[in-house]
């Protein structure tokens, strides 16, 4: 019975027949029973009923409480709590808690649940009248992977041992049974194809497969024999040939011709010797033209590869070749889905050119093209075309040189251009898109294919409006059908500051740092006079003893080479004088050149004791050193006479 709900008792008799009820504390009749047709109805004690009438009946009921927690101890919000029977239920707050009200007493399973979790049940839960009963749960980890599973078997209901059924993503893949049934487990949660495919069988996709975690679907297949894949017929362009429409336009037996652009006139040509197996071959003429020849395939398998040949040579080396293959069956030579192989230029000489492709469905198409860009005549020949089944699919693989770049620049400069190769080490075709994360670098070409062959790509960096510092970026080279999907190298530029420079020319007075002069002496006298090296220099003269500094203190780039170069020019003399340039790093004083020449680096020093004078020459003096971490330089000059 339902909580809250008034439920009524009526005593009626399905015979026609006179009932009558009487109630046990007004019963005139002995023993307090009812009595049916002079009969007394043992057991029949009805309170307060009367006849005709109904007897409304109360519900009593309690209450189930709780909280909803997981593994840890955390509350799990809008998890559902239900009873069987009776299918009461509450949804857990953002506590974890719920309360189920108006539950009829009585004995129940409670089960808690929520997408993620793995459902818990208590049973025996007894609920008493105007009661809380409480019942908690604690709920592990849900299962993260579904399952696909079936079975594989004939068209007449055979299972299929060893049939390989797979995703053609997400690299899931198993093979059956003796009875033809098969698991693939640990599936991640998403929608799949599943192909089931088996030697002398012809492959069988089914799309839209939804796999669910903690949960199995079903896949069923039946295959049906393979007929033979036969080929092209006609390939060697011996078997005749038909007006297509007409006597300017055949086209070998079993091809269909199409132009793309222009106009040519064609037909099946007797070269003899000069096929390349004698003695006929396709052939177009004409000036400036696009046009070819197609054939389309029965019996192909879907899902395995498919290799296109064919011999082609021009009379000029103007003329230009392809082969294509539609792996969806399709004739029209400008379809997207044509796989077409690189443009050929064999000039006189027979040379062979393939494709291959992936069918999807049963009949594949063929594709040759031919084009001269010229504004002459020119032919095109086409002999032994062919095209051959060469199983599954072998994936490519992507293999990527270098696999780090490092470009580095000055700010307010671009980086120099880098390359780096792409390459299929693996099998099939390769057919990759490149990308990256990063607005300071582009990458061309930003895809290709490769069977093989490395394809360089070049890397140009537009980084003049970075400021200095150092910056990461990723380029990432991807195809969905390769057996390591995506490949990425990974970019570090380095932006070096602007190196600093400083320069005096001595044509005015600089403005010095700091001035001293040693207390146990007299001043020198610093002027700017003429007759430098090139212009003014700076003159220290003093008539007495004593020892005076002039330093001045520059801005310098922290990680840069520099090269300090000064002239100097000192007459020699017998009595005691020193005259000295030096640098050291940081903000320094003259005081602390004059105190502490030791700690200071000597571009160059004359004394009466060490070198005694240049000759009074004007001579370039320099030092090199690197800034390391520092961006100060202090220079200073000094004259001393004892």
């Amino acid at each position: 019975m339902l909580p809250n709900t008034q439920y009524t008792l009526r005593i009626e008799r399905t015979d026609g027949a006179s009932q009558y009820c009487y109630a046990s504390n007004c019963n005139p009749y002995s023993g307090g029973h009812a009595w049916v047709g002079g009969t007394a109805q043992t057991g029949w004690d009805f309170y307060s009923c009367m006849r005709g009438l109904t007897q409304q009946v109360a519900v009593v009921t309690g209450t189930i409480a709780g909280t909803v927690l997981d593994s840890s101890s955390n509350p799990i919000s809008g998890a559902t709590v239900s009873t069987s029977p009776g299918g009461y239920s509450a949804t857990t707050n953002a506590s974890g808690q719920y309360t189920i009200s108006s539950v009829p007493v009585g004995t129940y399973s409670v089960t808690a649940s929520k997408s993620g979790y793995t459902p818990q049940t208590v049973t025996g839960v007894v609920v008493q009248q105007n009661q809380t009963t409480t019942v908690n749960f604690s709920l592990p980890p849900g299962p993260t992977t579904g399952t696909i599973a079936g079975t594989v078997k004939d068209n007449s209901n055979n299972p299929l041992s060893g049939a390989t059924v797979q995703t053609t993503s997400g690299g899931y893949s198993t093979t059956t049974a003796g009875d033809g049934t098969y698991t693939l487990a640990n599936v991640a949660p998403a929608t799949y194809t599943v192909q089931a495919s088996k030697t002398g069988y012809l492959t069988q996709q089914q799309i839209n497969v939804v796999v669910t975690a903690g949960q199995t679907t079903t896949v069923n297949f039946a295959l049906s024999p393979e007929a033979p894949f036969g080929g092209i017929a006609n390939g060697n362009m011996e078997g005749g040939s038909f007006n297509d429409p007409n006597a300017d336009h055949k086209t070998a037996n079993y091809w269909h011709q199409y132009t793309l652009s222009g106009f040519s006139k064609s037909n099946v040509t007797w070269l003899g010797s000069g096929a390349h197996s004698a003695d006929y071959v396709q052939d177009f003429w004409e000036a400036n033209w696009v046009s070819g020849i197609y054939q389309q395939v029965p019996n192909a398998q879907v899902s395995l590869d498919y290799q296109a040949t064919v011999w082609v040579k021009g009379s000029s080396a103007d003329v230009l070749f392809w082969v294509g293959i539609d792996p969806t069956g399709g004739t029209n030579a400008s379809s997207a889905n044509i796989i077409w192989s690189n443009p050929s230029a064999p000039g006189t000489t027979w040379t062979q050119i393939s494709t291959q492709a992936t069918a999807s469905s049963s009949t594949i198409t063929m594709f040759v093209a031919a084009q001269n860009p010229t504004a002459v005549n020119r032919n095109a020949y086409i002999d032994d075309a062919s095209m051959v089944e060469l199983g599954a699919p072998v994936s490519p693989t992507i293999a990527l040189s270098p696999t780090t770049l490092s470009p580095s620049c000055s700010q307010g400069s671009n980086a120099a251009s880098q390359t780096f190769t792409v390459q299929n080490t693996g099998g099939g075709m390769l057919s990759y898109t490149i990308s990256d994360n990063v607005t300071w670098l582009a990458c061309s070409p930003a895809g290709g294919t490769s069977t093989g062959e490395a394809d360089t790509i070049t890397v140009t960096y537009t980084t003049s409006s970075l400021s200095a510092g150092t910056y990461n970026g990723t380029i990432t080279v991807s195809d969905p059908n390769a057996t390591n999907n995506p490949q990425t190298i990974a970019v570090t530029l380095t932006v070096n500051a602007s190196k600093l420079t400083a320069a005096e020319d001595f044509n005015a007075m600089p403005s010095w740092t700091s001035s001293f002069d040693a207390s146990w002496g007299g001043s020198a006298t610093w002027s700017i006079v003429s007759g430098g090296q090139a212009g003014n220099c700076l003159q220290a003269t003093r008539s007495n003893t004593g020892s005076s500094a002039k330093v001045k203190v520059y801005d310098i780039t922290a990680g840069q080479s520099y090269t300090v170069r000064i002239y100097m020019k000192c007459a020699s003399s017998t009595s005691g004088y020193w005259r000295e340039c030096a640098y050291k790093f940081g903000t320094y004083t003259a005081q602390d050149f004059d105190n502490n020449s030791g700690t200071w680096t000597m571009i160059q020093k004359f004394s009466n004791t060490g070198t005694n004078g240049n000759g009074n020459t004007w001579t370039q003096y320099t030092k090199t050193f690197s800034s390391g971490s520092n961006t100060k330089v202090s220079v200073g000059f000094k004259t001393g006479n004892s």
